[in-house]
């Protein structure tokens, strides 16, 4: 639980622009949230866990969910409504190979094309699809690990600190990334930084895009 909350504490400070760990991370939520940097530290490695009391001021601070935060339940998003939801319903399991012909297809074309179901309380789009993190892709490392299963809406465009779900066009490899957006200047950006962030234009767009992730359910270890 402990590893699995480091996961989810360390994805809300993304979303927030917080430097990253070797760059002031440490020191920054020690000052947000006043507790001593090796407490801090304790809170980013996942040896201990914040009180219930702490946990709601920074789920206030970071703008995510409480319930996510603790247990991974309900949607992460900024602005996501839990209140909102729908009942739990169950959300195709695709393959990442797939998620161009379930995207352009009815739902009667989609057919096959799901290996599996996993559950979910998300007040999502008809189009819902969902992925599962593979051994191979290391592009969003170490923050999502193989098993983590993000679930898509490909019917709502992306916004700021958006996950997102793409295709290159030059290698029409896929990819699991963060889209940034600072001025009139726009971002693809991968948490594993030995992957340089890809700067582009709206007339320019260097991806496919396949939709924006609502909610990532970590793999319970």
């Amino acid at each position: 639980m402990l590893d699995n909350f480091a996961k989810r504490f360390s994805h809300a400070l993304d979303l927030n622009s917080i430097p990253r760990k070797g760059k002031g991370r440490q020191r920054i939520v020690a000052e947000m949230f006043g507790v001593s940097q090796k407490g801090a530290s304790k809170w980013l490695e996942g040896s201990s866990l914040p009180t219930i009391e702490r946990l709601q001021e920074i789920s206030l601070q970071l703008k995510v969910h409480l319930e996510w935060l603790l247990i991974g339940s309900g949607p992460v998003e900024p602005g996501s409504s839990i209140a909102g939801a729908e009942v739990v319903k169950k959300i195709p399991l695709i393959a990442w190979e797939g998620v161009a012909s379930w995207v352009s297809k009815t739902n009667k074309e989609r057919e096959g094309l799901a290996l599996n179901f996993v559950m979910s309380d998300l007040n999502s789009g008809p189009d819902t699809y969902a992925l599962k993190v593979q051994e191979e892709d290391d592009s969003m490392a170490p923050r999502y690990c193989p098993g983590d299963v993000i679930i898509v809406d490909p019917d709502i465009p992306p916004v700021h600190k958006s996950i997102i779900i793409i295709q290159w066009k030059e290698s029409k490899a896929m990819a699991f990334a963060q889209y940034l957006e600072n001025g009139p200047e726009k971002y693809i950006s991968q948490n594993n930084k030995t992957y340089d962030p890809v700067k582009f234009t709206a007339d320019n767009e260097p991806y496919i895009y396949y939709g924006r992730a609502r909610q990532v359910i970590i793999k319970t270890l």
